[in-house]
């Protein structure tokens, strides 16, 4: 029978192969704008809006790559937070501004459960300019709970 962090490794693995996280890193920064360079793109009909729009950073496509990247870190910080190091950190604080919401919720949660105090300003930041998802703000909330939680046994 798998643990739990076997199962998440192996989700993350599903996703991107463990060995290389290149790939991974590239695709969070697929044809990414952040929340303040863009507003958010009204979408009725994604096939739609993409055919319109296909370097839109909202196109599906173009979100979703980014998504699964998000999901493979996320997965990744669950299973063994130690194998995201100080680049990887810069990237993920750099996505959690990603126009995207599903995006954004994802790194929130992977910051989480990485719990480091070097993510606290990028919390506090987007705890301030989060506008769009409940969701985020709550998730924000408390990643910054549990940053600030770890920080403090630090000293």
């Amino acid at each position: 029978m798998m643990n739990n962090n076997e199962a998440a490794l192996r989700n993350a693995a599903r996703l991107y192969p463990l060995d290389d996280f290149s790939q991974a890193l590239t695709d969070l920064r697929y044809k990414r704008k952040s929340i303040f360079e863009l507003p958010p793109a009204v979408i009725v009909d994604d096939f739609k809006f993409a055919e319109a729009n296909p370097d839109h950073p909202d196109a599906h496509t173009n979100r979703f790559t980014r998504m699964t990247a998000s999901d493979f870190f996320n997965a990744l910080a669950e299973a063994n937070p130690s194998l995201i190091d100080s680049q990887m950190l810069s990237q993920l604080h750099e996505a959690l501004f990603d126009r995207c919401p599903s995006v954004r919720l994802n790194v929130a949660e992977t910051l989480e459960k990485l719990a480091r105090s070097e993510s606290i300003t990028f919390l506090e930041q987007l705890r301030d300019a989060e506008d769009e998802s409940q969701a985020v703000r709550d998730t924000v909330a408390k990643a910054l709970a549990r940053c600030r939680d770890f920080d403090s046994k630090r000293i």
